[in-house]
């Protein structure tokens, strides 16, 4: 394997995410990037020929697709680089010249596709996560709250008051939506335009919506797509393909209303990425184990300060519903 050359600060790497490592996927092949943006934990790359971005992380960071989390924790803004900083990728290797910074990504454990079990029961350990997202939302004054989508009360802050007034305006587009095809299969030609574009046009309204580099909204909607492909259908034969297809039609369209940070974990989303802890939680609800199912939402709420529980509340909330519309 490569060797890598010497350097005045050698990191090493100690996994890459399975989105980020589809990103990387031509590692004997030299690629170039700048340096996107830079937080305390974060630094966030921007790959040419890429349409999201890598972030660099610390060791915590592994839960994330489109991460390369390194062995120990860094301060990133204490390394001096600075957005537009250019380096390449190349020999198992990520390096900026004019910091004399090299990654070192040859050891690196390459993460595996996290994939959503299929969650056809919600029984008590589903209850026990709606109630304990519920007090984590309380406790880090989330500005999306699954008790109001259920009861359907806007109340909070004007931006809280939007969040939950565009997701219940989505839930209601969706049984729109399903109602109006056959088990939410691809819409036939007979599908009435209005139900389609109910459907977009309250996508479009969540993508962007909140503060944040991810915004609740867009965190949401990741949610809901990984509920959308935990729930089984009527006649047993996987995702919901008209539902899912003018789902990430509409998200995608609207990308440009939210950030580049957000909008890559959107693509991850659509691309079937998942946080490794909502992958969990998805598995433990689907063989009812409690214990595992709390332990791995707990978890998935401790990334970011509200991004992972905007999460859970676009999954679950989205189970809830999509479970009464196979009752129907």
């Amino acid at each position: 394997m490569p060797t890598v050359l010497a350097s005045r600060r050698l990191v090493r790497a100690k996994s890459i995410g399975a989105a980020a490592s589809f990103a990387l996927i031509a590692r004997g092949v030299t690629r170039s990037f700048r340096v996107h943006s830079v937080f305390d934990s974060t630094l966030n790359l921007d790959l040419k020929g890429a349409d999201i971005l890598i972030a660099l992380t610390g060791p915590r960071g592994s839960a994330y697709p489109h991460a390369i989390s390194l062995e120990r924790d860094a301060n990133f803004r204490e390394w001096r680089i600075c957005p537009g900083d250019g380096g390449v990728i190349s020999d198992w290797a990520l390096r900026i010249p004019a910091r004399e910074l090299v990654i070192d990504l040859s050891r690196a454990r390459t993460s595996a596709v996290s994939v959503l079990a299929a969650v056809s029961d919600l029984g008590d350990a589903f209850h026990a996560c709606e109630t304990q997202l519920a007090r984590h939302q309380t406790r880090k004054v989330c500005d999306l709250n699954i008790s109001f989508l259920y009861e359907q009360a806007c109340a909070g802050s004007p931006v809280s008051a939007a969040l939950c007034r565009g997701a219940v305006e989505f839930g209601l587009a969706v049984v729109d939506f399903n109602s109006r095809t056959d088990a939410g299969k691809r819409a036939t030609p007979e599908l009435p335009h209005d139900a389609e574009s109910h459907l977009r046009s309250a996508a479009a309204r969540l993508v962007g919506c909140g503060g944040g580099l991810t915004p609740a909204g867009d965190d949401f909607l990741c949610g809901f797509l990984a509920a959308l492909r935990s729930s089984p259908v009527p006649d047993g034969n996987g995702p919901r393909g008209g539902l899912d297809i003018t789902l990430c039609d509409a998200i995608e369209q609207n990308i440009g209303s939210t950030g580049e940070v957000s909008a890559s974990l959107l693509r991850c989303a659509m691309r079937s990425y998942w946080p490794r802890p909502l992958a969990d939680l998805s598995a433990a609800l689907a063989v009812e184990d409690g214990f595992a199912a709390l332990r791995a939402l707990d978890e998935l709420c401790g990334l970011g300060h509200s991004s992972g529980a905007d999460i859970a509340t676009g999954f679950l909330y989205g189970l809830r519903l999509l479970a009464r519309e196979n009752d129907r």
